[in-house]
């Protein structure tokens, strides 16, 4: 099925030689064997491993640009075959080779449409955020106690309308180009709510169904039209150029942004040259200037970014004042640990310090992160106290990003915006000879808080991080 969608079923399908046998990952990852050999090898390895397993030694095949096409279709459509439900998620993957991304969209389109237990949670999950769904309905579903109470949480969540949002956004993603997927997506697209509209532009873009979305250009909303810009850049869409380029002169700001991005992105517009970076004299502001050169060679962060930061090489701000610092202290009533205020004075704010944070906040928009985010630590702290890890235990895990004490949360102060479900806290109830508050990268999927003993030590992780992302994409750091 899923190997006919490439024509290179008598590939997979070859004889395997003893050597093949012996050594299928050495041969899969080498560049200098001809094609039929890897594609053997990785067909190989699909009948050893599991789909987990398989996925992660795929991964640096279909996840780099500079592989051969051909066989980055190769291992999606083993993918596919082996575990259907389990690779949606890659299929839908922003591939920047166009020929990549038709071709995984086919194997997508390939796929049957779910059946059995799959079905009724599909057409539960579709009555659910159509609002037809009732608490009788659930109860009489087909489905096992763990599904049913899934479903029933989604209906009494405090705050239903972001639930959903979420749940319309990642629905592509779970059950990909299944036909009353699509007809949903195009059924919102035509709702009057706005936000309904901006979730299926999303979903339509997410599936390939560029044509049906398109129409989006002429929302009355901006955030649906802001909302397909950013889809069309997101998977490089040259389909949508023509009408990237209206939008680039778009009455809303936002509009024009994020056509801006998307038109870079597809080398339709010429990203800034970086000019010769200012030298940073403290040892914080090397490590974020370090930072700043990596992130800009990332053509997805650079085309994003104002072509100031680009010319200058910097994804920071001008460093705040002292009077500003001194405001900031004086409206959470306490003084900032030493290598945080240097960071501020070096740069009030900066862009994009990992791979999973986005911004860190300049000093008039840090927050106690009980005020900001007073859901996430009910949830973390709903547990009895006596369940908690003491002081004592939290002081002597310092590695373990599970065992950390919870209570600590309602203290911690929240220094960024909200990144990929992570955020970086900065937590009182530790603190060194030298006054540094520990520093917690807090992640729902971590699970919990990596710490460590100085804001300057969580920047310096982040950029061995990031050094170590590069490389293993195969650029040079």
């Amino acid at each position: 099925m899923a190997c006919q969608t490439i024509g290179q079923c008598d590939i997979i399908m070859a004889r395997y030689t003893p050597k093949l046998m012996f050594d299928a990952r050495t041969l899969l990852n080498d560049r200098t064997q001809p094609l039929n050999v890897r594609a053997d090898a990785a067909r190989k390895l699909s009948l050893e491993l599991e789909h987990w397993e398989l996925g992660k030694a795929f991964y640096p095949i279909y996840d780099s640009e500079e592989e051969d096409t051909n066989l980055r279709l190769i291992v999606l459509a083993i993918l596919a075959f082996e575990n259907p439900a389990g690779t949606i998620q890659t299929l839908v993957r922003p591939f920047e080779n166009p020929k990549v991304r038709r071709g995984a969209l086919d194997i997508l389109d390939k796929l049957p449409p779910v059946t059995g237990e799959q079905e009724t949670l599909l057409i539960a999950e579709l009555a659910s955020l159509r609002g037809t769904l009732t608490q009788q309905e659930i109860e009489s579903l087909p489905l096992d106690s763990g599904w049913k109470q899934i479903l029933s949480a989604k209906m009494s969540a405090r705050d239903p309308e972001i639930g959903r949002s979420c749940d319309a956004v990642n629905l592509p993603r779970r059950w990909g180009r299944d036909p009353r997927v699509l007809a949903f997506l195009r059924e919102e697209l035509r709702l009057p709510e706005e936000d309904r509209r901006r979730d299926a532009v999303s979903g339509l873009c997410t599936l390939g169904e560029i044509d049906s979305a398109l129409v989006a250009a002429d929302d009355a909303c901006s955030l649906v039209r802001s909302m397909l810009a950013k889809m069309l850049g997101y998977y490089r869409e040259e389909s949508g150029i023509e009408v990237l380029k209206r939008l680039l002169v778009d009455n809303d700001p936002d509009v024009s942004k994020e056509a801006k991005t998307a038109l870079r992105l597809m080398n339709q517009l010429e990203i800034p040259r970086a000019i010769e970076q200012p030298v940073r004299s403290s040892t914080l502001g090397q490590f974020l200037a370090e930072i700043s050169l990596i992130q800009l060679m990332d053509p997805r962060i650079a085309a994003e970014k104002p072509d100031h930061k680009i010319e200058e090489g910097w994804l920071g701000e001008p460093g705040a004042t002292e009077e500003e610092i001194a405001s900031a202290e004086q409206r959470i009533g306490m003084r900032l640990p030493p290598s945080y205020r240097a960071f501020l004075a070096e740069t009030n704010g900066f862009d994009d310090i990992g791979p999973f944070i986005y911004r860190l906040c300049g000093a008039a928009d840090i927050q106690w992160f009980r005020i900001r985010e007073p859901e996430w630590v009910s949830i973390y702290q709903s547990e009895p106290e006596e369940e908690d890890v003491s002081r004592e235990e939290h002081l002597a895990n310092p590695d373990d990003c599970v065992r950390f004490r919870r209570a600590y949360l309602s203290s911690c102060l929240q220094i960024s915006d909200v990144g990929d479900s992570a955020v970086v806290l900065l937590n009182p109830e530790v603190v060194n000879e030298e006054g540094e508050w520990e520093t917690w990268f807090f992640a729902n999927w971590n699970p919990g808080a990596t710490r460590y003993s100085t804001f300057q030590a969580y920047v310096e992780s982040e950029l061995k991080s990031i050094k170590q992302l590069r490389s293993a994409r195969g650029a040079e750091s």
